[in-house]
């Protein structure tokens, strides 16, 4: 049986895409180790059963009982590194799959002294382009990726457009792209959020899932749904630092809603029940934003939601108007709120015969195919 290792030093409830890859690949006969930090959140997909030959390494740091501050982000990463260089330094690895840069030097370090047959790099999002990242960090990760990038047996990512720029930036001949679908085996009900919230029959439900934060849009959408028509609701639906200014919103407005992050086996289940999904961004986006495409996007589509994204999200809105998925507007509170007045059920319904050619033209299990033909 060979090993397969997967590291990966973010929270647990962010690694559903590492979850589906370990199910596409489960008919390999393969031992999979998922190595990760213990944290304060836990991500309710680690509470299933993962099956035989699959198991979490989770690492409990001694830096994590401190205030979070440079410095001890720094420690608990070095921590992190050296323990599981330690745990896998003299163990025979086929695959070793590294899902972030930050632990890239790690399995770089493996490779050089340990003894791993295929070093893979999966990161889930266009790494040294993301927001927040500026400045000396953001020129030395570019260092650092373009250094380590060349003892990497293969590269796979989430769209086309990164794909391209890994290629072009370091001069890779093959980049694999493996996009963040959806498995087509979720069973859903579309009345859920509905009858969770009380919100009429007749009236507009709009989803906004994910990362409730600041820089995501949240306060804008929020804004926008202020002054829009009160059969006009929004439900929020996750996890971040602005889920209470969400939380005192629904205090205020009868018509903006909130929800604590679910399973990703539930999430399609109650996506289900609104009628457009939003991925709104207000300002100039980093790369990594423009260029991506998001878990959401099609959790929206396979819950049958038409989806309302900003002009700025680029790769989003050329899929969404080639396709007639959704809308695609400037990013603004006023053209916001503008398209969510006007729009109406009989527009929603016209689009829903294009969505469902879509995802039945996509679908995770023909792009889990790259990761048989690469472990093969």
């Amino acid at each position: 049986m060979k090993l397969n290792i997967h590291i990966y030093s973010g929270e647990t409830k962010n690694s559903s895409r590492i979850l589906k890859e370990i199910e596409a690949i489960s008919k390999l006969n393969h031992e999979i180790d998922i190595v990760v930090t213990s944290t304060s959140r836990k991500g309710p997909e680690f509470n299933d059963d993962l099956g035989e030959g699959r198991k979490i390494k989770i690492f409990s740091l001694y830096f994590m009982r401190f205030e979070k501050s440079i410095l001890v982000d720094l420690l608990k990463y070095m921590e992190f590194a050296v323990r599981v260089f330690v745990e896998y330094r003299c163990k025979k690895i086929n695959y070793l799959n590294i899902h972030s840069l930050n632990v890239l030097v790690v399995g770089v370090a493996l490779k050089l002294l340990g003894d791993v047959e295929c070093l893979i790099y999966d990161p889930h999002e266009l790494e040294t382009e993301r927001v927040g990242l500026r400045g000396a960090p953001k020129i030395i990760s570019k260092y650092i990726e373009k250094f380590l990038i060349k003892f990497v047996d293969q590269v796979i990512v989430v769209s086309e457009p990164i794909a391209m720029w890994y290629k072009k930036t370091y001069r890779l001949n093959e980049v694999a792209i493996v996009r963040n679908i959806p498995q087509k085996n979720i069973e859903y009900s579309s009345n859920i959020l509905r009858e969770k919230l009380k919100i009429n029959e007749a009236d507009l439900v709009f989803i906004y899932q994910g990362v409730l934060s600041k820089a995501r849009g949240v306060f804008e959408v929020m804004d926008a749904f202020k002054i829009s028509m009160p059969d006009r609701h929004v439900v929020f639906m996750g996890y971040g630092p602005d889920v209470d200014v969400i939380m005192d919103c629904t205090k205020i407005f009868n018509n903006i809603h909130y929800l604590p992050a679910v399973s990703t086996k539930e999430i399609i289940k109650y996506t289900s029940g609104a009628d457009v999904g939003l991925n709104f961004i207000v300002g100039d986006l980093c790369l990594s934003y423009r260029y991506s495409l998001p878990n959401k996007f099609y959790e929206y589509l396979y819950a049958g939601c038409c989806v309302l994204v900003s002009e700025n999200l680029e790769y989003l809105s050329e899929i969404i108007l080639s396709k007639n998925l959704g809308w695609s507007i400037k990013p603004s509170v006023n053209s916001l709120c503008l398209l969510i007045n006007s729009l109406n059920r009989d527009e929603i319904k016209s689009k829903r015969s294009n969505i469902l050619n879509y995802i039945d033209e996509n679908s995770w299990e023909k792009d889990a195919i790259a990761y048989e033909l690469i472990y093969k």
